[in-house]
This record gives structure tokens, sequence and C-alpha cells, in this order.
């Protein structure tokens, strides 16, 4: 074939230089989520792989059509057209496979109602992060050993240009022997707290951990045995099997108001089911759905519809003091905007109380104080500082309430939460903390930024305050003098 019959094929050459580079060479702003717990998922890509399936096949039919020898003048042109329209068709193909593989590698480029999907997704999606266990479900992997730049994995929900420029923290993340996110053992602890990803500490540095905080302003030693996305079931066996042999004097349950009592039905329900739990967990989420579409992208950059794409995923403006943030707030728990009576009728709530119950009688049992203390949704603490009107119903859709309930009857369901569970725990005598009001507090009065602007977890202010908190209520119950005596 001559050089000039050669020609037509150097954009179709340089195209597929370009999807191979995408493929193997693009940069990936969730690189870091897969070194740890919380992995966005980058794989999926059944729609790049088939685009480059495609431009690969119809190549192959440009190069063999160029190279037959079609007897008569008609068979030329029908050739030639031929391997124009395959050029053309091979650079499109080529163009959007290359799209795809860029766009659903930075899922934080598109933001789309695609995006949207339930933390327990994020979390759990990601097999390599953990490792199977009969009685637990999952534990976390031991020995990790790595430096992480967050944030966040929901952070891809919301507009980019509301949070690129924000400072990303560098986190040492290290696990134990066991899986847990302790530098050492510690023999005979003081203290053993347990719960899931703020007790894991999702972001943040080990002595930024709220535990490791409070252990310092009461001069104990203590050891984590938290795990993200873990039920109240789950929290009692790390307790039974890693806590209490270690016979600490105090145990902290750390509970989440935002998803916890979805966890305990989730874990029940797993039990009842004789299947393994990861597999289990991928058939009650669903399919992953994909992070980036590219025709999405094209819409929104061409069509300059980036803000008529599903506004309740733009941020929400919320005053805190003197200074406006805008914030995200995550999809919300299945319990979190109730009536009492609805609250009391779901089945996750009677499960997590009963389980409360067993690790107040085990601690008991083993001569040890517990203590229950409970994380407030970040809805809770900054509902009240959300500016106007606008942004309380973008709020109510991201919320999911849309159309159903005033944000002023949202905002009075959401205590009814944390007032249920206290009388629940006085009634059975167990020691409960709710950060709720102190947390709302320091936020509105003390101006404080306790979560990440875009994620439902602590900041390390949040860790802080809790700390503080904490050893307050701790040294009113009397135990640290009570620990005292008995040494």
């Amino acid at each position: 074939m001559s050089r000039r019959n050669l020609s037509p094929f150097i954009i179709a050459l340089l195209l597929l230089a370009g999807l191979l580079a995408a493929m193997l060479c693009v940069k990936s702003d969730v690189a870091w989520h897969a070194l740890r717990n919380y992995a966005l998922i980058a794989g999926r890509y059944s729609v790049p792989y088939g685009l480059f399936f495609l431009a690969i096949a119809s190549l192959s039919v440009i190069i063999c059509l160029a190279f037959a020898h079609p007897a008569s003048k008609s068979g030329r042109v029908w050739k030639l057209v031929s391997v124009y329209f395959g050029i053309a068709l091979y650079c499109l193909f080529a163009t959007l496979a290359a799209f795809e593989f860029i766009l659903q590698r930075n899922p934080m480029w598109v933001v789309t109602p695609q995006t949207s999907m339930d933390p327990m997704q994020i979390v759990l999606f990601s097999l390599d992060q953990w490792r199977a266990d009969d009685e637990a479900g999952v534990l976390g992997r031991p020995g990790v050993s790595a430096k992480l730049q967050g944030p966040f994995a929901l952070y891809s929900l919301y507009d980019p240009s509301a949070w690129k420029d924000e400072a990303r923290p560098q986190i040492v993340f290290k696990t134990d022997a066991q899986g847990f996110r302790n530098d050492g053992e510690i023999e005979s602890p003081d203290m053993v707290v347990i719960g899931d990803s703020f007790t894991h500490g999702a972001f943040v540095d080990r002595d930024e951990i709220w535990s490791s905080q409070l252990a310092e302003r009461l001069n104990k030693t203590e050891q984590n045995f938290g795990l993200s996305a873990f039920s109240p079931q789950q929290s009692n066996n790390i307790l039974q099997r890693f806590g209490l042999p270690q016979s600490p004097k105090i145990v902290v349950y750390q509970l989440f108001f935002g998803n916890d009592f979805d966890d305990a039905a989730q874990f029940h329900r797993w039990k009842q089911s004789g299947k393994a739990y990861l597999p289990f967990l991928r058939e009650q989420l669903g399919e992953m759905p994909q992070l980036a579409m590219t025709w999405q992208w094209f819409r929104d950059r061409f069509l300059h519809q980036e803000k008529q794409t599903q506004s309740g995923w733009r941020p929400i403006e919320c005053r805190v003091g003197s200074n406006t943030y805008a914030m995200g707030f995550g999809p919300p728990g299945g319990v979190l905007y109730q009536e009492k009576e609805q609250i009391l009728a779901y089945p996750g709530f009677a499960m997590t109380i009963e389980t409360i119950e067993a690790m107040a009688r085990e601690c008991r049992d083993a001569g040890a104080h517990f203590l229950v203390c409970a994380v407030p949704a970040k809805a809770s603490v900054y509902m009240d500082c959300i500016v106007d009107r606008e942004n309380q119903e973008r709020f109510l859709r991201q919320q999911g309430l849309s159309n159903q309930i005033a944000f002023e009857d949202a905002r009075s369901l959401i205590d009814n939460l944390p007032a249920l569970f206290e009388e629940e725990m006085k009634q059975r005598g167990i020691d409960f903390v709710d950060l709720t009001l102190p947390l709302r507090g320091d936020a509105v009065e003390k101006s404080a930024l306790l979560y990440y602007p875009f994620d439902t977890h602590w900041n390390p202010g949040g860790h802080a305050a809790a700390a503080q908190i904490l050893t307050e209520e701790i040294r009113q119950l009397g135990w640290i003098n009570q620990d005292s005596n008995r040494d």
C-alpha cells in the first residue's frame, strides 16, 4: 500500500494512541480511595470497554477494506467510501471510549443524578479492603500502612466548583495485626471503644480520633475497635471477641443516629440469609451506578445545563456564626424524619436497643463501666444554619423529602429520634450521652465547623468537641475516681 493510501489512517492511529493513554496513564482522583475502605469504584468499565472493542473491530474492518483489490471501478469507489466511513465510525468510538475512561476515573468532573449513592455502597463495594469473617461478616485487613489524601467519597455528589480549592488533609492510615486502627496492642487498656466510621476515624489521623483525645484528656490508655459501616450487632461481636478479653475498665460504644438502625436491620437479614456477607450486601444494594457518563458531560458543558441538573446536589449554604459555608449532607437514615410511633415500629430500632442491652450486660458481668455515645446526623446539627428558603428546599430534595413535608416539620421531626432513644436508655438504666445538643450549640454559638463541608463525618474539630463532652461526662459519672481506688 502506498504512503498516500496510508494517510487516512494517521488520525485513526493517533486516536488509538490517545485511547490507550486514557486507559493506562490518566491519573485518577479516586486513587487514594482504593488504598482504604472508602473506595469509589473506578471500575465498572462496561461502557468504555464496549466502545473500545467496537473501535478495534471497526479499525480491523477498515484495514481489510483498504487492502482489498476490487476488480471494477464501482468496486474501487465502494472501497473508498467504506474506508472513510469506517474511519469516521472508528474515530467516534475511540473518542467516546477515551472520554468514558477519563471521566469514570474522575467522577468529580461530572455532577449528575447518577452519582447519587448510599454511603454503604461506597464502603462495601471495595472487596479487597475487607477480610471475610463468619461471625461479624467482615473485619479490617491487618497490617495496612499508607499515607492518604482526602477528602472524600461523598464529595463527588456535589458541584466541584464549590470545593475544588478546599485543602485536602493528609492522613496516615495504619492497622494492627487484627485489622483495627491501633498502633499496637496494649495489655489491659483502661478503655475500649467500639463503633462505626466515627470511631474508625474516617478522614482523620489516629491521634485526632475522639477516642485518642478522650484517653489523653483522662490520662488513660485505650484500644480502638471501631470499623466503618458496622452495625450495632457487629460492634457487639467485636466487643465480645476483642474488647472485653482485654479487661478494660471503661467501654464506650459509639452509635450513629444517621444509619445504624438501617444497618442493624440489614445485618439481621444477612444472618437469616445463610449467604456470605459481602455478596449479600451487593444483592441488597443493587448494581453500583455509573459515576460519570460522557453524554451528560457533553450536555452539561456545551449546553450549559450543569446548574439545572438535580439542583438537590448543588451545595447548601449554611451560616455558621459570622461565616457562610457551602455544605452537603448526604443521604438520610431511615428513621431520621419520623414520628416516634414510626421509629418504635421500625425493626432496626428494636434490634439496636436489644443489642445495647446485651452490651451493657456483658460489660457489667466483666466488671467494666459501659457508656453509649450517640453521634448526631449532620443535618441535626446544621439545619438551623441553612440560610434561606431556596436552600431549605434544596435540602429537602437532597434528603428525599421534596413535596412530602415542609422544612419546619422536618426540623421538628429530626429531634424525635434522639429524645426517644434517650428515654429508652433511661428506662434500662444505661449510661448515655447524646452529642446532638452540645454539638449544635458549638456550631451555632461558637461558629464551629465540626463536619467536613461535603461529607457526613467529623473533621478534627468535631472529634475534639466530642472528646471534650465525653471527658466531662465520664468525670461526672465518677468512673475515674473509682478506677483510681481499684488501682
